[in-house]
């Protein structure tokens, strides 16, 4: 209940956004990444071991949206980064050759935009390489009447014309919950 007071009754001096706050996959009900990164063009040996990872240990986002600006961490077995995007904007990034990690070839760009819509679903296009050829994907992010994060990845694989619908819940975390900050 606490979560709906805040998300309906933001103050005049703070804009909230029912996203911010850190998550905790529900495992149970999230669909498996298989789908996802068989389209990718992801080795049999590499999702296995993914799989693994993921059933072993949390994954957790911790996401931060202000009026302009969308930053979410991810911690997994897989995955620590950081990314950040400024609503509405184009970001374009140079990725390393597969063949090099020096050679930074045309082709190997990953564009990003991520924008808002509504106080309570968030939207993150991008297009990027994969293991063969170029992927598309629309990262769609919503708070569900029953206060659970929704993440649904909608890839669709430019090159082979493969296409795939992960669904995955996530429930907020209380400062009880937290084993260890996220944010570092």
């Amino acid at each position: 209940k606490r979560y709906f007071d805040q998300a309906t009754m933001p103050t005049a001096q703070q804009k909230y956004h029912a996203l911010n706050g850190t998550w905790r996959m529900n495992k149970k009900c999230s669909d498996s990444m298989r789908g996802y990164l068989e389209t990718m063009g992801v080795t049999s040996l590499a999702i296995e071991a993914h799989e693994k990872g993921e059933a072993d240990h949390d994954t957790i986002h911790t996401i931060s949206i202000s009026s302009n600006r969308y930053r979410i961490k991810k911690k997994s077995m897989v995955n620590d980064l950081t990314e950040e995007f400024t609503l509405g904007v184009e970001a374009k990034q140079q990725l390393p050759s597969i063949h090099s990690k020096t050679d930074i070839t045309r082709g190997r760009e990953k564009t990003t935009l991520a924008i808002l819509d509504g106080p309570r679903q968030l939207k993150v296009m991008t297009r990027m390489p994969t293991m063969n050829g170029v992927a598309e994907l629309v990262d769609t992010k919503t708070v569900t009447e029953k206060g659970e994060y929704l993440q649904v990845l909608s890839l669709r694989n430019a090159t082979t014309g493969k296409s795939h619908v992960t669904r995955r819940f996530f429930l907020r975390m209380n400062d009880d919950d937290k084993l260890e900050d996220p944010s570092n």
